[in-house]
């Protein structure tokens, strides 16, 4: 059900973008104002029409566009084509433009619109029946106002960044988040090591299968976790959960060298009641008002403690590594496989091949991992529809790059 201060998607045909449910906040989508006030307590997946006075109310018949039901002269083979039609432009329309703009001003609906524009098209008897279903689907496009509501996936969610900015997921794609999701075999409470710089979504991803994650990130204030929250999951309450940590990129050669004291680390803030750094020895016996901000510092510092006993006992923690950064890999994979169990999987991702072909040849030189192979990425759409399935006429050319391999213990 949609509920009220909810993350959700909205879709109209291949158009997708990603809002907050509040009451009485206008909303913008695909030229349609509107407030999702009537939205809330609806089931997902529901199709909705904006009315002329911004209120929706739910689509009775759905759009031919959103439409996944087949009609039965679908699946029967056309025998009429159009190569007797001859194009008029607008005079195979019986209907003026004045007469179209009146009826849209008017309490004619867009189903009732689109029905009059077929019957008073001279040619539409005429056409095929593929050409028929491209009319309606045009029209139903420009003269219904409306949008689908959908809950929101990882898979929905990387098409509404690749659509609006894929610059901020480093141009991942549906198909190659899905790629290093299987080949890192995601299963509920394995411990994965993740450097992305993808808005959260690699991390978020992997929440959402169960995974356990560490976040290694080289700002001091942490990652730019949005997916988080579009994904209904909280960063903040991901992080209480145990689901997720976040580690210092810096400090992975402190790591390795062995060091154990927090402050090699971390930094240990002041208490504001003493204006001294906190004893890790008395973190729970504090004097004074236990305040949000101590208890926000004291459950940070608990969680730092915990993740660096876990690592520092044993450097070999992790069992997958994900990448996916707009740094060169290379610095990045070489110090962290040394954090990752012998047998475990990575995958590095990059739009670009030769930052992964130097990361292959230096981890196969230093006999890091084997089975390394380096995939192009490439998904072809397709159209599927009866009787005239065939690849998209506009697709991406280019789809980025994935490194994948096992880590083996040198000797």
């Amino acid at each position: 059900m949609i509920q009220e201060n909810q993350w959700v998607i909205l879709k109209r045909g291949q158009v997708f973008k990603a809002v907050k449910v509040k009451r009485n906040q206008k909303q913008q989508f695909e030229r349609l104002n509107f407030n999702l006030n009537d939205a809330i307590g609806k089931k997902f997946h529901t199709c909705f029409t904006v009315e002329k006075n911004n209120k929706l109310s739910i689509l009775d018949n759905i759009p031919e566009l959103e439409s996944y039901t087949l009609k039965e002269d679908d699946l029967k083979e056309v025998t009429v084509d159009n190569s007797a039609l001859f194009d008029k432009a607008q005079e195979n329309q019986a209907l003026s433009t004045e007469q179209i703009l009146t009826m849209q001003k008017s309490n004619v609906s867009g189903a009732d619109l689109v029905d009059l524009l077929s019957k008073n098209s001279t040619n539409f008897a005429e056409k095929s029946g593929y050409s028929q279903d491209k009319f309606i689907k045009k029209k139903e496009k420009k003269h219904i106002k409306y949008f689908t509501i959908l809950e929101p996936t990882p898979r929905l969610l990387a098409q509404v960044y690749s659509s609006r900015a894929p610059h901020t997921i480093q141009y991942l794609g549906t198909e190659s988040l899905a790629f290093m999701n299987c080949y890192l075999n995601i299963h509920p409470r394995v411990k994965i090591a993740v450097v992305e710089n993808c808005s959260g979504l690699c991390s978020a991803s992997l929440v959402w299968k169960g995974a356990e994650i560490t976040q290694f990130n080289e700002n001091h204030d942490g990652c730019n976790n949005h997916a988080f929250e579009i994904l209904n999951l909280g960063a903040e309450k991901t992080m209480n959960d145990g689901k997720m940590n976040q580690f210092p990129l810096n400090k992975i050669g402190s790591l390795i060298a062995g060091k154990s004291e927090y402050e090699d680390y971390f930094y240990l803030p002041q208490d504001p009641e003493t204006s001294k750094k906190y004893d890790l020895n008395n973190l729970d016996n504090l004097p004074g008002e236990v305040t949000e901000r101590r208890k926000r510092q004291i459950t940070n510092i608990k969680r730092n403690v915990n993740l660096i006993k876990s690592l520092t006992s044993c450097p070999e923690y992790f069992d997958g590594l994900l990448i996916c950064t707009k740094f060169h890999p290379t610095s990045i994979a070489l110090p962290l496989l040394h954090l990752l169990k012998p047998s475990r999987p990575f995958t590095i991702f990059c739009i670009n091949k030769e930052p992964l072909m130097d990361a292959f040849i230096k981890i196969q030189e230093l006999s890091l991992a084997i089975q390394l192979n380096l995939r192009d990425i490439f998904l072809r759409e397709m159209q599927v529809l009866p009787n005239r399935t065939h690849p998209e006429m506009f697709m991406k050319g280019h789809r980025g790059f994935i490194l994948t391999g096992i880590k083996v213990k040198s000797s």
